[in-house]
């Protein structure tokens, strides 16, 4: 529709040039200016509830990575209890996901071990999908306040559910 605006307002142009009657070209261009304008604010509508869709989908990516790494936590531990079991008591006390790659720098040991490294690059890996997804959140709340804002001045502005 809007791809084709252009082509309307030259054709009513030229049609008002050609029959010399301004005041309809007037009213004709003042209704395809409100025309635009309800179809802009339909559309922010639409993106308004589509980005409210995707912060809900986003947290449950979120809920879903947390729980994977607190899974691959389980197993890195299971599996220091049994390889390593004089170094496994001293790590339980402070395991946090956070902190894993500190205790293969602390026990050398734990570097030399494939499954040790597989497993804290998953971790380190699912930890970065978590907070890509607090990244993504926090942008679209951002585009939900902004276009909030920009559109708060029309009726239909107003018609737009909040976050």
């Amino acid at each position: 529709m809007l791809a084709f605006l252009p082509s309307i307002i030259l054709f009513l142009l030229v049609w008002v040039l050609k029959n010399g009657d301004a005041q309809v070209f007037v009213g004709t261009f003042a209704m395809i200016g409100f025309i635009i304008v309800v179809i802009s604010q339909i559309v922010s509508c639409y993106s308004q509830v589509q980005d409210i869709e995707n912060i809900e989908k986003e947290k449950n990516n979120k809920v879903i990575y947390q729980s994977r790494a607190d899974d691959l936590l389980g197993e890195f531990k299971t599996y220091l209890a049994d390889m390593y079991p004089d170094i496994e008591k001293e790590i339980f006390k402070t395991m946090k996901p956070e902190k894993i790659t500190a205790y293969m720098v602390k026990y050398p040991e734990l570097k030399s071990s494939e499954t040790i490294c597989k497993l804290v690059n998953l971790i380190n890996e699912i930890k970065g999908q978590v907070y890509g997804c607090d990244l993504r959140i926090n942008q679209l709340k951002t585009d939900i306040r902004i276009r909030k804002r920009t559109s708060g001045m029309w009726l239909i502005g107003r018609l737009i559910p909040k976050e």
